[in-house]
């Protein structure tokens, strides 16, 4: 059974396919849907995976072509935004949604991969995707794009940077 929170996004997604596009057939709808629950360095999320599945469901109900990636590393979340990238060229609503941890550096907000360690400076870009990255990838669509973000602020991997930082 859906959260109230994936609900409540099944609505408002309902509500802005209503009001974004009428039933036309050269509408494209498309979704990248991400659910991250498995983290292997930190406090794993009991419902992420699952908001996502049922969210990607109902969007495909809806008529969404939906790239759905559940515990993803780093390389597989940047190669399902690759993938999705290449959907957006005639898209008349794109919409984004990931639920799992996240975090903020330096007044930045990145996405948590399962994988992200968060153990040093230097690889920081390379372990988290940023949402900025994410937001821009949504704005190479040509018609409406929604991005969600279900996330948990993740502490204890953001005081291990911290720590990490003032150890050097």
């Amino acid at each position: 059974m859906a959260s109230v929170c994936v609900r409540w996004i099944i609505s408002i997604a309902a509500l802005i396919v209503a009001l974004a596009s009428p039933a036309l057939a050269a509408d494209k709808r498309v979704a990248l849907v991400v659910g991250n629950s498995a983290y292997r360095h930190t406090a794993a999320l009991g419902t992420a995976v699952n908001d996502a599945s049922d969210l990607a469901a109902s969007l495909e109900k809806l008529g969404f072509k939906v790239v759905l990636g559940t515990d993803l590393d780093a390389d597989a979340m940047r190669q399902r935004l690759a993938e999705f990238r290449a959907t957006l060229t005639d898209a008349t609503l794109a919409a984004f949604y990931y639920s799992g941890h996240a975090v903020e550096i330096d007044g930045r907000n990145y996405l948590v991969p399962t994988d992200a360690t968060l153990g040093s400076w230097l690889g920081l870009h390379h372990e988290l995707i940023g949402l900025d990255d994410v937001i821009g990838t949504m704005e190479q669509a040509p018609g409406a794009s929604l991005v969600l973000v279900d996330a948990s602020h993740l502490d204890p991997l953001a005081d291990q940077l911290a720590l990490s930082l003032h150890a050097t």
